[in-house]
């Protein structure tokens, strides 16, 4: 828009020309009168001037509210393509509050690395099978409290064990072992083993097995005291 003005030496047909040129510089005033929005009642470019002027203060403050609910915005290149942000109908005063900090917005349903991230257990549930959450897990697998799992290299202190089978090979110690007693596969993992049960004791007992190679004797082996003795002397 140029500045226009008119000299007092000019003539009629310099006025007719500036004022021709004021008007393509305002435009038409059938497209103010048409318009939608803030200046829809606007009936002079004054008018319509002062409805914008009105609205200016409170989008540069925090005192605007936008009409409708959603916000298009072209990107760096105008054409087809637009970026829209859409905003459920609010059934109460609702505020989002984005962080002081400099980042990508993550959304539910995209797929994303998060970095420097803490889940407050606390205050959250993580759901999943024990099939996705060690397909989650990189490099190891998760056990489980009730599954049937083979744990390596692990140290248990102290541990209180209801029921346990020994396959051949098994060493332990420092363990307390139930009311089930303690089970050994021997060396053929089958349908038969060999259990060793306490009775209930009535005070401590202590059963000290000697430093050297022997073979037990029981009741269903020798069936008498005598035949005990016998097998004794001859055991040495």
């Amino acid at each position: 828009m140029a500045d226009r003005s008119v000299a007092v030496t000019d003539t009629m047909n310099d006025l007719r020309r500036e004022f021709n040129g004021s008007a393509r510089d305002v435009g038409d005033i059938s497209d103010l009168l048409s318009a939608s929005g803030f200046i829809s009642s606007s009936t002079d470019i004054i008018e319509a001037i002062l409805a914008i002027n009105t609205e200016v203060p409170e989008v540069k403050t925090d005192l605007f509210t936008f009409p409708g609910r959603t916000m298009v915005f072209e990107g760096a290149t105008d054409d087809a393509f637009e970026t829209t942000i859409s905003f459920a109908e609010p059934t109460a005063d609702r505020t989002h509050t984005l962080p002081d900090a400099t980042g990508t917005i993550i959304f539910a349903d995209s797929a994303d690395t998060l970095t420097n991230k803490t889940i407050s257990l606390g205050s959250n549930t993580i759901s999943g099978s024990l099939a996705e959450f060690n397909s989650a897990l990189s490099g190891d697998d998760f056990a489980t409290l009730t599954g049937t799992e083979t744990l390596t290299n692990k140290t248990f202190t102290s541990p209180t064990i209801s029921a346990h089978t020994f396959s051949s090979g098994t060493t332990t110690s420092g363990m307390t072992i139930g009311a089930n007693g303690i089970v050994f596969e021997g060396a053929t993992a089958d349908a038969h083993e060999t259990t060793l049960v306490a009775e209930d004791p009535t005070q401590d007992n202590t059963i000290t097995i000697p430093n050297e190679t022997m073979t037990a004797i029981t009741t269903a082996t020798h069936a008498s005291q005598a035949s005990h003795i016998v097998r004794c002397i001859a055991l040495g």
